[in-house]
């Protein structure tokens, strides 16, 4: 809990750190990236933005999340992606980010006022990072092996 992050694959990590940044359009064949069935019209509201998804776990309590947003689909993240064998949890300097960041909060102002309902979002831990979010603003990252239910610390070289 806590922390500002981005979550992906083992294999993605790796692609990532050759490439040198999370890329808001990564070469990723559309029937492996979240929410793509209804077309393009109905893509993530992030994606359709030029975002890269982050999560702010800040001031998370899930209890209380789930609670008030019953239809977000956070616990299918957390703490492993379901689609993924390992999930890959990337923290990110917040302060560093700060001026390509919209925080969840305006997030979802921006999704609710601008006639995008039918884009997917997980109100107020969902954050978007405009841009190529470059690998030095990597503060840590650490491997989750479900079946062993445990993180280990990555190195980003």
């Amino acid at each position: 809990m806590g922390g500002l992050w981005h979550t992906t694959s083992l294999d993605r990590f790796n692609r990532i750190l050759e490439f040198g940044a999370i890329s808001p359009v990564p070469d990723i064949p559309d029937n492996e990236r979240w929410c793509t069935r209804a077309g393009s019209a109905n893509y993530p509201y992030i994606r359709h933005i030029g975002g890269v998804r982050l999560f702010d776990f800040a001031e998370f309590n899930p209890k209380i999340y789930s609670g008030k947003y019953p239809a977000s689909s956070w616990s299918s993240f957390v703490p492993q992606c379901e689609r993924f064998d390992q999930t890959v949890w990337i923290e990110i300097n917040r302060e560093q980010a700060e001026k390509n960041l919209i925080t969840g909060v305006d997030l979802l102002s921006r999704w609710k006022n601008g006639g995008e309902l039918s884009r997917n979002i997980m109100p107020l831990i969902e954050c978007a990072y405009i841009g190529r979010l470059g690998v030095n603003l990597f503060v840590q990252a650490y491997l989750y092996e479900g079946g062993a239910n445990t993180f280990s610390k990555l190195e980003k070289s």
